[in-house]
């Protein structure tokens, strides 16, 4: 039998005299980054990043990070290869010390010229590693990250190989899909029926492609957050996220958005539109 493998990070946690839900233990940033994608996860001192958004964008992504005074950066994970995710990393490298970098371990195109960069920058490096199903991250505390996709490294990396995580604190749970599409979302449920989270981080953007009716209902997620672009066609996933009553957030209208879960597993999200 196969056993599962454990990854640990040890974080700070700071506790406060009084607790306030703006001093919450747990923080997921969703960066506002025009459509490319990048999600910072908070836990005391010390910081993760799910995805690193393109490289074009990069600069709009430092800026937030420094704002948040995020000097180290103790873990990258890259959901997969495709620019809008993955390329802002050269950047992010470039700029914060980095500990460990992820990926989920898919084969890659040698004649890419963005692949055969990411393979000298990245995967070749020593703080490099693979993620497979099965996986469990220790982020702090009763902080988990457990990896639930994909199972086939033989495949060449694409949306439908996107890794896809659960985060659980204490009841609370959201669900990284990268930008899985519905061909992934019918194998991912075969193998994982059981999905349900608070979150739900809507795949590839919001496009018709991802985000059938079998696996919203499998999540059944009380908010959907979208990193999506104002010109991307969001309207057939919005509308299906509207008929399951499930709250809408999308970085193009609300801006940077922060889920923040206090340590008994209540959260709230906070917007910038809301708080500039």
């Amino acid at each position: 039998m196969r056993l599962a493998r454990f990854i640990f990070i040890s974080l700070i946690i700071i506790f406060f005299p009084v607790f306030s839900y703006a001093e919450g233990y747990l923080k997921i940033h969703f960066i506002g980054l025009e459509g490319a994608e990048a999600i910072l996860l908070e836990c005391g001192q010390e910081y993760a990043l799910i995805d690193t958004g393109s490289e074009q964008a990069s600069g709009k992504l430092i800026n937030y990070l420094q704002q948040k005074r995020v000097s180290k950066i103790k873990y990258i994970i890259l959901t997969h290869h495709h620019e809008d995710h993955a390329s802002g990393v050269f950047e992010i490298l470039n700029k914060f010390e980095v500990g460990q970098v992820f990926d989920n371990g898919m084969r890659l195109h040698k004649n890419v010229s963005l692949e055969r960069r990411y393979v000298e920058v990245v995967r070749s490096k020593k703080n490099f590693h693979i993620l497979e199903a099965g996986d469990r991250i220790r982020l702090g505390g009763e902080a988990y990250l457990d990896v639930f996709w994909p199972v086939n490294k033989d495949e060449y990396s694409d949306n439908d190989t996107s890794l896809v995580m659960k985060l659980t604190y204490h009841g609370f749970s959201c669900l990284f899909t990268g930008d899985l599409n519905n061909k992934g979302e019918k194998r991912l449920l075969i193998l994982k029926p059981d999905l349900k989270a608070n979150i739900l981080k809507v795949g590839h953007h919001g496009y018709k492609d991802a985000t059938s009716e079998e696996f919203l209902t499998a999540v059944s997620p009380e908010a959907g957050i979208v990193n999506v672009a104002s010109w991307w066609p969001f309207d057939l996933v919005a509308e299906a996220l509207v008929k399951s009553k499930i709250k809408i957030y999308r970085t193009d209208k609300d801006g940077n958005i922060v889920v923040i879960v206090k340590p008994d597993g209540q959260y709230a999200i906070e917007t910038s539109r809301n708080n500039p």
